[in-house]
């Protein structure tokens, strides 16, 4: 449960930190994210070891980070390609009918 926390305390901050300090927030949000996630990187390599804590990042970053970041890539590439024309009148309801369309679509 404790390993959790510092997940957490990084959703909230990403959450309220443009809204309640944007100045500091905009300058050093970096800086925050890297604390937050020395919160879980230092305590991880003092209970495993430096192998474990090695395997671990390059793990994250190899098998999980960089194929989420191509995989954005690709979808940004490809629905910037789309081009929908017709007589549909912006609207809620066409909003949503779009979306349950899409929705079932990637289901088939």
């Amino acid at each position: 449960m404790l390993w959790a926390l510092p997940f957490a305390g990084m959703l909230l901050c990403i959450a309220t930190g443009p809204v309640l300090y944007p100045h500091v927030w905009e300058h050093h949000y970096g800086k925050i994210a890297a604390l937050w996630a020395a919160l879980v990187i230092i305590p991880l390599w003092l209970a495993t070891g430096t192998t474990t804590v090695s395997h671990t990042l390059a793990h994250t970053a190899l098998m999980e980070y960089i194929p989420f970041v191509l995989l954005l890539l690709a979808l940004f590439t490809v629905s910037g390609g789309i081009y929908l024309q017709g007589n549909l009148h912006d609207s809620v309801f066409t909003n949503t009918a779009l979306l349950g369309f899409g929705t079932l679509m990637a289901s088939v």
